[in-house]
Protein backbone atom coordinates (compact mmCIF):
# COMPACT_ATOMS: atom_id res chain seq x y z
CA UNK A 1 0.00 0.00 0.00
CA UNK A 2 1.55 3.64 -0.71
CA UNK A 3 0.35 7.00 0.47
CA UNK A 4 0.67 10.36 -0.20
CA UNK A 5 2.71 12.42 2.19
CA UNK A 6 3.31 16.57 1.31
CA UNK A 7 6.22 16.88 3.85
CA UNK A 8 8.31 14.14 2.69
CA UNK A 9 7.93 15.19 -1.14
CA UNK A 10 6.52 11.99 -2.26
CA UNK A 11 5.28 8.62 -1.80
CA UNK A 12 5.97 6.13 1.36
CA UNK A 13 5.16 2.68 1.76
CA UNK A 14 3.12 0.98 4.53
CA UNK A 15 3.77 -2.23 5.69
CA UNK A 16 1.79 -3.21 8.26
CA UNK A 17 2.99 -5.57 11.23
CA UNK A 18 1.91 -7.66 14.02
CA UNK A 19 2.77 -6.46 17.25
CA UNK A 20 5.45 -9.48 19.17
CA UNK A 21 7.42 -7.26 21.45
CA UNK A 22 6.04 -4.17 23.75
CA UNK A 23 8.43 -0.72 23.69
CA UNK A 24 8.10 2.25 26.29
CA UNK A 25 7.95 5.71 24.64
CA UNK A 26 8.20 9.58 25.90
CA UNK A 27 5.71 12.26 24.25
CA UNK A 28 4.09 15.18 25.18
CA UNK A 29 0.37 15.79 25.51
CA UNK A 30 0.02 17.48 22.17
CA UNK A 31 -1.87 14.61 20.14
CA UNK A 32 -4.29 15.84 17.36
CA UNK A 33 -6.94 13.12 16.19
CA UNK A 34 -4.62 10.01 17.76
CA UNK A 35 -1.60 11.00 16.58
CA UNK A 36 1.29 12.29 18.65
CA UNK A 37 2.07 16.06 17.04
CA UNK A 38 5.58 16.19 18.09
CA UNK A 39 8.30 13.27 18.27
CA UNK A 40 8.02 10.81 20.74
CA UNK A 41 11.09 9.17 21.74
CA UNK A 42 12.42 5.55 22.48
CA UNK A 43 12.86 4.21 26.29
CA UNK A 44 13.14 0.61 26.45
CA UNK A 45 11.83 -2.51 25.66
CA UNK A 46 9.08 -4.02 28.12
CA UNK A 47 10.28 -7.70 28.89
CA UNK A 48 7.81 -7.57 31.76
CA UNK A 49 4.56 -6.82 29.62
CA UNK A 50 3.06 -9.58 27.03
CA UNK A 51 1.21 -7.25 23.53
CA UNK A 52 -1.92 -8.56 24.83
CA UNK A 53 -2.04 -6.68 27.96
CA UNK A 54 -1.35 -3.35 26.28
CA UNK A 55 -4.49 -1.25 25.40
CA UNK A 56 -4.72 -0.14 21.90
CA UNK A 57 -3.30 3.53 21.64
CA UNK A 58 -6.49 6.12 22.69
CA UNK A 59 -8.92 3.86 24.42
Amino acid sequence: MRFSAGWAGGDLEYSPVSPERVAEFQGDTAVDDGHYRHPVRFVRLREDVVVKHVPHFGA
